[in-house]
């Protein structure tokens, strides 16, 4: 309906509408702008079935009358498109490695296994649920999967078994790779939730806060933005700033290095600049081979001073008169000192 101005991709958005479309009702929220979000992205990107469903399903919803007629007109050009979803835009479950059809829920239509979604692009990620013996509490499951496996151990894949539910016991955990595994600690009565990582190629965090996953890069780029969005709009104080919390003062102390880095680098490249300028300029030749002079050679020594101390003095003829000293590519070798004759207007 309405298309405010956005950073986000279409297909980000395309699978945004497709998550909302089957949670519960939220309130304020507009099940005909959803619905009408995904007929619309769905049917430029070629996921015509998906948009017909769509609009078959907004016959059933109270469309205010100033969109009745971008509805209908959507319901006629439908029509005349293939009765078919394009593979890019369909779900994969990560369990049994079926397709699913892009309206056919939040859980696979196949194997009953439940979506986990990237909160920042509603990705399905290759995450699976997995539960533990009733005799096994949450904290001796959490040893058991940061205990270091048995070297001669028989593993097995507990992940390609069938059935909806997965519930491992002490031996299965124990084997489990935990840099693989995802720990969602809730306060009692809640109980903790496991996940397991079937791709390992694939990078993913969590948060600590809400429990929501993101993949590895996804999470340090909006970390990172709302680390500089926070250092933008608070105002400056004279207090001591406090380290941001959740894990985001190690990515700020990566930005501040990032920084020095660029203004080091910076800083040599302008004193390269200036050390060629004044070989030219002084010694009236180009310089074949630059080297950048170490800030420790820029401080002169004792004779150096004395010399510089006698730069400027009157002779009596309005002139002055001194040694100049020149800066030199090698740091070990010696200034050279040159007389010049100034004539004072």
């Amino acid at each position: 309906m309405n298309e405010p101005f956005t950073d986000k991709p279409q297909d980000t958005l395309f699978n945004m509408a497709r998550f909302l479309a089957f949670v519960k009702p939220v309130e304020k929220m507009s099940r005909v702008n959803v619905l009408y979000t995904i007929a619309k992205i769905g049917r430029s990107h070629g996921a015509y079935q998906s948009a017909r469903q769509a609009l078959e399903q907004m016959r059933n919803l109270i469309i205010p009358y100033q969109y009745q007629n971008l509805v209908d007109i959507a319901s006629l050009e439908i029509r005349a498109t293939p009765f078919s979803d394009t593979e890019e835009l369909t779900p994969v479950c990560y369990r049994c490695g079926a397709n699913n059809p892009i309206m056919g829920g939040n859980e696979c239509i196949h194997c009953e296994s439940e979506f986990v979604y990237s909160f920042s692009t509603f990705e399905v990620l290759p995450l699976i649920e997995f539960g533990i013996s009733e005799k096994i509490t949450d904290e001796e499951a959490v040893n058991m999967i940061e205990a270091e496996p048995p070297v001669n151990s028989s593993y097995s894949n507990p992940f390609r078994s069938k059935g909806s539910w997965i519930q491992l016991n002490e031996q299965q955990l124990i084997n489990l790779d935990r840099n693989q595994v995802f720990i969602c600690k809730y306060p009692p009565p809640l109980r903790y939730r496991f996940y397991y990582n079937m791709i390992t190629e694939i990078n993913l965090s969590k948060c600590s806060v809400c429990n929501k996953f993101y993949q590895m890069d996804e999470f340090e780029m909006a970390l990172l933005q709302f680390v500089i969005n926070q250092e933008t709009t608070q105002p400056p104080s004279s207090s001591t700033v406090q380290p941001p919390q959740n894990g985001s003062s190690s990515i700020l102390h990566d930005v501040e290095g990032v920084a020095k880095r660029v203004f080091e680098l910076t800083f040599n490249g302008l004193l390269g600049i200036v050390t060629k300028v004044s070989h030219i300029i002084l010694d009236e030749k180009p310089v074949n081979h630059t080297t950048i002079t170490p800030l420790t050679t820029l401080h002169p020594t004792d004779s150096q001073e004395k010399s510089i101390d006698t730069v400027l003095h009157d002779n009596g003829d309005d002139e002055l008169t001194g040694p100049v000293v020149v800066l030199t590519e090698n740091a070990t070798s010696t200034p050279s000192h040159k007389t010049r004759t100034t004539r004072v207007k």
